[in-house]
């Protein structure tokens, strides 16, 4: 609003729009460095959010590259206790 201050309003927005674009970890950080918590439970193990699909066409992106799965040995070292 022109001003280095920010009111209760813009800062409900900024939050509503990070959420809304999708940016959840967004919030989560913010939440974790000013509260000292956030929504995350560490017991619930590491996050593990996908991407089911990606829709584009050629004329606007191009692949660059796939990134293979993790091994055995990579998923029991992530998934084993504890998370933090």
């Amino acid at each position: 609003r022109g001003s280095s201050a920010l009111v209760r309003e813009d800062f409900v927005e900024l939050y509503k729009s990070e959420l809304a674009e999708g940016k959840f970890w967004g919030v989560e950080h913010d939440m974790r460095l000013l509260l000292g918590s956030g929504f995350c439970v560490p017991s619930a193990g590491p996050c593990e959010l996908v991407f089911d699909h990606v829709f584009y066409t050629g004329g606007s992106l191009e692949l660059q590259a796939v990134q293979d799965p993790l091994t055995e040995e990579q998923r029991r070292r992530i998934y084993s206790d504890p998370w933090e």
